[in-house]
């Protein structure tokens, strides 16, 4: 399919766990498109994006469309890494300033996103532990996790800054994305399916009524809970009782407050270690 021949091209900005494979999997069933992930890097384990990657980056993104298009509508979605190492990418060695947008025509951006950045996090952990980042029907089981405050924590501060990053992105680029939050998406799916597709301009070639039946199944249940429960509890706490995460509190406020993440910090702190207990030895 040539380029000119496609009536819309989207791009879904997610941060993890915000809804973005169930959201794809509706757009497909409906067939606006045929989203996923194609620019996650790295290229080389990419099994889609390889393919193409060695070709000019106009003709390998041609050819991408032309594969993976449905009904003459492109969709795809990326974490905003993706979009930053993608861009990188298209314009290295040349020095251009070139966008995702130069190469996808009549190009918008949907920008899914989560409220309850907690209930996020827990499932982001969840995924992390298990490797399972995707639940349908035929797979039902998960293994236990063991809860982990700092994990949790970790993963609620990277998702903010996430959610930061693609509002920076886009008011950079002067970029009005549509915003739809997960709450709202799963609790009526035809309504925005409609505000989608009015956004879109493809109202009038979509047939309705909509398909919502997906085999994406909500992966949060009681243990969700628990941990929800759990962090809540002991982010009250901390400072009130020093035995109860500790050492793993020493080495966060480490990492945060001395910035173990530097060279020089670890070295000067491993220096102070050596110097206390050489001074305990005497």
């Amino acid at each position: 399919m040539p380029m000119d021949e496609l009536d819309q091209s989207y791009t879904i900005a997610f941060t993890p766990r915000s809804g973005s494979n169930a959201l794809c999997e509706l757009l497909a069933l409906n067939g606006i498109g045929h989203p996923s992930e194609f620019f996650q890097y790295p290229y080389d384990n990419n099994f889609i994006f390889d393919k193409y990657r060695r070709l000019p980056t106009a003709e390998a993104i041609a050819l991408l469309i032309r594969e993976h298009s449905q009904n003459r509508i492109f969709g795809c979605k990326m974490n905003h890494d993706h979009l930053a190492h993608f861009e990188e990418a298209i314009n290295y060695p040349s020095g251009t300033s070139k966008t995702i947008q130069d190469y996808l025509p009549s190009h918008k951006w949907i920008w899914l996103r989560r409220r309850d950045k907690l209930s996020q996090a827990i499932s982001l952990f969840r995924a992390q532990s298990t490797n399972v980042w995707a639940k349908h029907f035929d797979n039902l089981e998960e293994e236990e996790v063991e809860y982990d405050f700092f994990a949790i924590m970790a993963n609620y501060m990277m998702l903010c800054v996430n959610d930061l990053a693609w509002h920076t992105y886009f008011a950079n680029n002067n970029i009005s994305p549509l915003v739809l939050f997960y709450e709202e998406l799963f609790r009526d799916i035809r309504a925005n399916i409609d505000v989608l597709l009015e956004y879109l301009e493809l109202s009038n070639k979509i047939a309705k009524p909509f398909k919502t039946e997906i085999k994406l199944q909500i992966q949060r249940d009681s243990t969700s809970e628990e941990f929800r429960g759990k962090f809540l509890r002991d982010l009250v706490a901390v400072g009130r009782n020093e035995s109860l995460f500790g050492l793993a509190e020493n080495r966060w406020n480490a990492f945060f407050f001395e910035k173990q993440w530097r060279d020089d910090a670890v070295q000067e702190a491993q220096a102070a270690l050596g110097a206390g207990q050489a001074r305990r030895r005497a």
